[in-house]
């Protein structure tokens, strides 16, 4: 498959994002890629966001995870009963992950959206409380996130450069459907860890989610699995896998792809998922993964490395209650990738993934 056209499997033809601008499988340019599909639209959704999930070459921090999301998002998809659908909840998060473990901001609030500002023109979104500019996200394509706990105790100020954009396949849920444009960026900046200030550089996934609370004739939600694994060479891997509650892979939303060290992308219409290994606390400790396309194909084995907390703020800084909710997985990969028959190893691969399972359920993993 070239870059840039959509995919001809058969297996993708009926492919389609109800809320998105463009057709899933379609690996473009950001120039090309519409700015429609970034924009926030509240009257429009239920919920949208953005959020960048960061590998750095430093070997002091390896990986960060920040980004935003307002709105309202029906829980009970989830099999949790006593969250409120709130249509003005603003979540935020501010997440480094050092050699030495965690720091982390995170923010919950039912009402605070409504301080959430957004400029059409530039594509502008901020947030500012008490005087201080929490948050700011600036430009399109290439961008400046700006992010920072109350006090200035976590900063981070990253110019971000996408490389190849995607809209990726609705996942439908009987009470959500959720569409999603995601890409995969270069990045540099600064980041301050309580007082002390470091430059990094590196790989990014940004994705833009958009949320409409609407009923669906579909089976129940079971779990996902979010890998966006940048290895050393530059080779970037961005992938989702999800299985519904009856145990069946949703076989359109289980898809991937590659950026290559050339910035060129293969769309990769299978994944397939073996060998996951789950912990006592319903959170993954291993699998191997295959990613297959028409001109493309990754493998790769993960593992989750044990980070400790080092310390947190807002709703992170939870003492005697545990880990706080989304505790960010880095994790650790080793692979190869084949595209267009030259095989090429992937070494040292990295990133934060994100794993969800349906409360109360107790799937059969692969």
């Amino acid at each position: 498959m070239e870059h840039g056209k959509p995919p001809s499997s058969s297996r993708t033809l009926d492919l389609r994002s109800r809320y998105m601008q463009g057709r899933p499988g379609q690996l473009v340019a950001p120039d090309s890629f519409a700015a429609s599909n970034v924009r926030l639209s509240p009257a429009k959704y239920s919920y949208e966001g953005d959020w960048l999930f960061c590998s750095f070459k430093d070997a002091e921090w390896r990986a960060a995870r920040i980004g935003f999301g307002r709105g309202k998002l029906d829980w009970t998809d989830y099999g949790v009963d006593d969250l409120p659908i709130a249509d003005n909840a603003l979540f935020w998060r501010v997440e480094l992950i050092g050699r030495q473990g965690i720091y982390a901001f995170v923010s919950s609030d039912p009402s605070q959206g409504d301080g959430l500002a957004s400029n059409e023109a530039t594509l502008q979104v901020k947030f500012e409380q008490s005087g201080e500019r929490l948050f700011q996200i600036e430009g399109w394509p290439d961008a400046r996130w700006e992010f920072q706990s109350p006090g200035g105790a976590l900063q981070v100020r990253l110019q971000v450069q996408p490389q190849k954009l995607a809209v990726w396949p609705d996942f439908v849920m009987p009470n959500n459907t959720f569409s999603m444009c995601l890409g995969s960026c270069r990045l540099g900046g600064t980041m301050v860890v309580e007082g002390g200030r470091q430059a990094v550089e590196g790989w990014g996934v940004f994705d833009h989610p958009r949320i409409v609370v609407e009923k669906n004739a579909v089976p129940p939600f079971g779990w996902y699995l979010y890998a966006p694994l940048c290895f050393s060479c530059g080779t970037q891997v961005i992938s989702y896998y999800s299985q519904d509650g009856l145990g069946s892979k949703d076989r359109h939303y289980s898809m991937g792809f590659v950026t290559d060290t050339q910035g060129t992308a293969h769309w990769l219409t299978d994944h397939r998922v073996t060998q996951l290994k789950v912990g006592e606390s319903d959170l993954p400790l291993s699998w191997s993964a295959e990613l297959t396309g028409e001109e493309a194909s990754v493998s790769y084995q993960a593992r989750i490395l044990d980070v400790p907390m080092i310390r947190g703020w807002g709703n992170a800084n939870l003492p005697g209650k545990g880990k706080y909710p989304g505790y960010p997985l880095l994790m650790e990969a080793e692979g190869e990738c084949r595209i267009r028959g030259h095989r090429r190893k992937l070494e040292n691969g990295g990133g934060i993934c994100e794993f969800l399972v349906r409360k109360n359920l107790q799937p059969r993993y692969p």
